[in-house]
């Protein structure tokens, strides 16, 4: 992962340096593509291996020689997850509670342990 060099001011740009190339870059913005698993014919139309197809790719590259970096993955299930954790903060937002609180740490919890497992199963996927 490159080198977070410093943060700015407003959450849209980050300074980052490439571990190949050592380039400073500006990460204002991120790219998002569909990953597609190779799939047995023979297998469950809705997922591959226990993976939903429906699964998101976020990266970005170094402007200067191309390097591609993994965000995260996502699919149907971490999304509406993601949409859960939001609801739970905005309504915690408004009015504090302990097992507010305790919810959206269990729920950030969840997502994190699904997104690595996710990224493992999909990294792993053709090796």
């Amino acid at each position: 992962m490159p080198v977070l060099i410093k943060d700015s001011q407003s959450r849209k740009s980050i300074l980052v340096s490439c571990d190949h190339c050592h380039s400073p870059f500006e990460l204002s913005n991120y790219k998002k593509e569909s990953v597609i698993l190779n799939q047995n014919p023979l297998s469950n139309p809705q997922s591959v291996d226990g993976i939903n197809k429906d699964i998101e790719h976020i990266y970005f590259n170094c402007p200067s020689c191309g390097h591609a970096y993994t965000c995260y993955y996502t699919d149907e299930h971490i999304r509406a997850m993601q949409a859960n954790l939001r609801k739970v903060q905005r309504k915690q937002s408004h009015r504090p509670t302990a097992a507010k609180a305790r919810q959206a740490n269990e729920l950030h919890q969840s997502i994190k342990q699904a997104m690595q497992l996710l990224r493992i199963q999909v990294e792993t996927h053709d090796k």
